[in-house]
C-alpha cells in the first residue's frame, strides 16, 4: 500500500473572545481580542513557531473577560485592528495554510473576515475538538484539558490564553500522531 503523502506544517489557532457580561443565545459573535498561532512540523512533530496578536476592541473588556482570560483595557494600548492583524497574519504565515483549532474557532474567525471584508488568512479549519469525539464515540465534546488528560499530557501555562492553548492543541494533535505513527500502533485497539 501506497503510503498517503502528507502537509508538511500545520497551523493551530486559537481565539479569545470579549464576551458579554451576560451571554444570549442568538446574539452575535463577541468580538475577537486574541489570536494565537502555533506552527507544527509535522515530519518532527516538534512546535516550530508561535505567535500571540492582540487585537484593539471596539469596547471595553468586559470584566467577564478579564476574569476569564486575565486580560484588561491596559493590555490593548498600542494593539491594531482586527483588519491589520489580519493583514499582517497574512503576511507572515502560509497563505494556503490549513488551522487547526479546539473548538470553532476557524468558524468563528471566518465570519469575522467576512464581517470585516477581509481575506480570510487560512484555506479552510478544522476543528480538532470534533474529530476526536466522533472518532472515540464520545457524546460530548470534551474540553482540551481532559483531552489532554486522555492521553497523558499535563495541561501546559493558563487556559483561556490564545497561544497557550494553540500549543496544547498542536501538542495533543501531535501526541496523537506519534501514537499513529509508532511501529506496532493498532489504531483499533484505541487510546492508551
Amino acid at each position: 500500500m501506497k503510503t498517503p503523502s502528507t502537509i508538511q506544517a500545520a497551523l493551530y489557532l486559537d481565539l479569545e473572545l470579549n464576551c458579554p457580561e451576560r451571554f444570549r443565545p442568538g446574539d452575535a459573535d463577541p468580538e475577537i481580542i486574541e489570536i494565537g498561532i502555533v506552527e507544527l512540523d509535522i515530519a518532527s512533530l516538534r512546535i516550530v513557531r508561535e505567535r500571540d496578536y492582540l487585537v484593539r476592541p471596539h469596547r471595553d473588556i468586559s470584566r467577564r473577560c478579564t476574569k476569564i482570560t486575565g486580560l484588561t483595557n491596559e493590555d490593548f494600548k498600542g494593539s491594531k485592528p482586527f483588519t491589520d492583524v489580519i493583514a499582517r497574519i497574512g503576511s507572515e504565515w502560509p497563505g494556503k495554510a490549513t488551522s487547526i483549532a479546539w473548538g470553532e474557532d476557524g468558524a468563528t474567525l471566518m465570519r469575522a473576515s467576512r464581517q470585516h471584508r477581509v481575506r480570510m488568512p487560512f484555506r479552510r479549519s478544522i476543528d480538532l475538538s470534533q474529530i476526536v469525539r466522533q472518532a472515540l464515540l464520545f457524546e460530548n465534546q470534551l474540553s482540551l484539558r481532559a483531552a489532554l488528560e486522555l492521553v497523558g499530557l499535563e495541561f501546559d501555562g493558563c487556559a483561556h490564553m490564545a497561544v497557550t492553548d494553540a500549543r496544547s492543541t498542536a501538542r495533543l494533535h501531535a501526541e496523537i500522531m506519534r501514537r499513529l505513527r509508532a511501529p506496532g500502533a493498532d489504531p483499533a485497539s484505541g487510546p492508551r
